[in-house]
């Protein structure tokens, strides 16, 4: 019983010690996703609410090759004119040495999907892959 008590106690010790991931990070890793989710996209433009995005990486935010971005707060994203599809980070999660980022997508019909991203820095550099999907017909 002592046993378990102390892995316990060691694994909470270890969780509460994790590092937060820097808005550096956030920025490289968002533009990694919205390139490749949005590359060669076929849309005008591609609605993106702020949500989850430090202030930080919103004054800066990183072009996409070809794909026009309209930024959006949360509670605005319905207001903004052709904003009626619209996608956000809804969570970015520290796991070990990766970084798990859920990218979700809304639509009109009040459908949803989402991927989950796996990112790990190598050399100074992210790199990702989809590592789960889920899609909502509500």
């Amino acid at each position: 019983m002592l046993f378990l008590i102390l892995i316990v106690g060691g694994d909470l010790a270890k969780s509460q010690n994790v590092p937060k991931i820097s808005d550096g990070d956030k920025f490289q890793i968002i533009k990694s996703i919205l390139s490749k989710e949005f590359q060669g996209s076929v849309a005008k433009t591609i609605c993106l609410s702020t949500e989850n995005i430090p202030k930080s990486v919103l004054k800066q935010f990183p072009d996409v090759d070809n794909v026009k971005l309209t930024l959006s707060a949360p509670d605005k994203i319905g207001e903004v004119l052709g904003c009626g599809d619209y996608s956000y980070f809804s969570r970015f999660e520290k796991k070990g040495s990766s970084i798990l980022v859920y990218f979700t997508s809304k639509y009109r019909d009040v459908s949803s999907s989402g991927r989950r991203f796996s990112y790990r820095k190598a050399k100074g550099k992210w790199h990702g892959r989809i590592v789960g999907f889920s899609m909502s017909n509500s």
